[in-house]
């Protein structure tokens, strides 16, 4: 539980960082599409092994929908969606890296 919130869905994603370029990963690869579900409590675990900080920030049609904050080297940090729309387009990224750090989630049923 985070915050009296039980979570339904958990992604984890971890920073990564080769030859300077740092990237989002996961079991599922680099920059993966993230898996929300509908009408459930979703949250991100973030990594931070890198040696920079990185805030993980959500976006619908432009606008932020959700930011983890800074997360700073060598710590870790979460990011907690509690409501979502069926039919929503979602992209992250970092705030700090957005054009090597970015991907897209799905929001299935």
């Amino acid at each position: 539980m985070i915050k009296g919130k039980n979570l339904t869905n958990i992604v984890q994603l971890n920073a990564n960082e080769k030859n300077e370029v740092y990237t989002w990963v996961n079991k599922e690869g680099t920059n993966p599409i993230l898996n929300f579900k509908l009408n459930e409590k979703n949250a991100v675990h973030l990594n931070n092994p890198t040696d920079s900080k990185h805030d993980l920030i959500l976006t619908t049609g432009g606008k932020e929908l959700a930011s983890s904050g800074d997360i700073l080297a060598g710590n870790s940090g979460k990011l907690i969606v509690l409501t979502l729309s069926q039919g929503e387009t979602l992209t992250y990224h970092c705030l700090y890296h957005p054009t090597t750090m970015k991907g897209t989630i799905t929001i299935s049923p």
